[in-house]
């Protein structure tokens, strides 16, 4: 990914907030965020973007559960690089194989300094 591109992220949370909130982090954090809204019956339809990244929240108010998605989106996005967001201490271990990073909520600045370093190693450091 070209230093002149803002990498584009896709936000995947059932909380419109929450949804909100993430993306203005990672807008101000050099990134554009794309966000895609979990309904009870699963995500909506996923944009058609080239995503660099994908974060997910966890903890999802959906007959799918993350692992679930985790796959739909893996299988969507296969270059993308997949990090899990959560109040968990630590990365679920359904999700390990899944998952390329883990974001513990509560940190901005934690938050964004995770998506870059996923970001930098995923890009071999092509990534501002």
């Amino acid at each position: 990914m070209p230093n002149s591109e803002r990498p584009k992220v896709l936000v995947v949370d059932d909380d419109p907030t929450h949804l909100q909130l993430y993306s203005l982090l990672l807008e101000g954090g050099g990134c554009d965020a794309i966000s895609l809204f979990v309904e009870i019956d699963g995500p909506g339809e996923c944009p058609n973007a080239d995503i660099a990244l994908v974060l997910l929240d966890y903890r999802l108010n959906s007959v799918k559960t993350a692992e679930e998605i985790a796959r739909d989106l893996r299988e969507r996005f296969p270059s993308a690089p997949l990090v899990v967001l959560s109040d968990l201490t630590a990365l679920p271990a359904g999700m390990e194989p899944l998952a390329d990073g883990f974001i513990r909520k509560g940190n901005p600045q934690e938050f964004l300094a995770t998506i870059h370093k996923v970001l930098e190693k995923h890009f071999d450091g092509q990534v501002t």
